[in-house]
């Protein structure tokens, strides 16, 4: 599903921030990135993603295989709805004013019809506690809460991989389980998961580990 063979990442005028990472996740499968604060967790999801080095400049080697089929140079608009970002702070993905066209616009943007969007909208309105709030500003809500509707956007999206940037950071105890539970039916249902996480949650998932020990991020 997804494969990493030696890759290694370098920043501009930079010493490599590291080198010859190599895995194998299968469908099913979770991968928890785990090192200190500047150790590259980040960085790699960037990578993973090819937001590294399509958007963000630094030099890559190594080969990411999606499927079987090399994903290094898929454009970012090709890739996303397959490899699926959620950043650490959920105000960098926030683009509109209300829950419902948040959650709306990566669906309108694959082709859905209005009654698959329809569809996904109430299913992960409903896993996410999110139903009530369907009209509220988005702005108005607190870090935890976006955070929520972050995950809720990539609960509808479906994509076979997903990159968490600190999933659970923010959250109340209830919501982090509830998003542990959801993480665990996604990979229940064929997804791949790899997350920087600091909560030892994500124990529940029965991840791989992978330790980074680089000088930045």
């Amino acid at each position: 599903m997804l494969q990493v063979k030696q890759l290694s990442l370098c920043y501009p005028n930079a010493e490599p921030l590291w080198q010859d990472i190599s895995f194998h996740l299968k469908q099913g499968d979770a991968l928890w990135l785990k090192g200190a604060n500047g150790s590259g967790k980040t960085s790699l999801l960037y990578t993973l993603a090819n937001v590294i080095p399509q958007t963000i400049e630094a030099t890559r080697q190594g080969e990411i295989y999606l499927q079987g089929s090399l994903s290094n140079d898929i454009p970012l608009n090709c890739l996303s709805p397959q490899v699926s970002l959620s950043l650490s702070n959920p105000k960098w993905e926030m683009f509109f004013t209300t829950l419902e066209e948040e959650l709306c616009f990566a669906l309108e943007n694959i082709g859905l019809t209005p009654v698959e969007i329809e569809t996904r909208l109430q299913a992960a309105l409903t896993r996410f506690h999110l139903i009530d709030w369907l009209e509220c500003p988005v702005h108005k809500l607190s870090p935890g809460w976006q955070k929520m509707v972050s995950l809720a956007a990539q609960a509808a999206l479906k994509p076979g991989v997903l990159l968490l940037d600190e999933p659970l950071a923010g959250l109340s105890e209830t919501n982090a389980q509830l998003v542990i539970d959801w993480m665990q039916d996604y990979l229940k249902e064929g997804g791949v998961i790899v997350a920087a996480e600091h909560s030892h949650l994500i124990n529940e998932l029965h991840p791989q580990i992978l330790m980074l020990a680089g000088d930045q991020q």
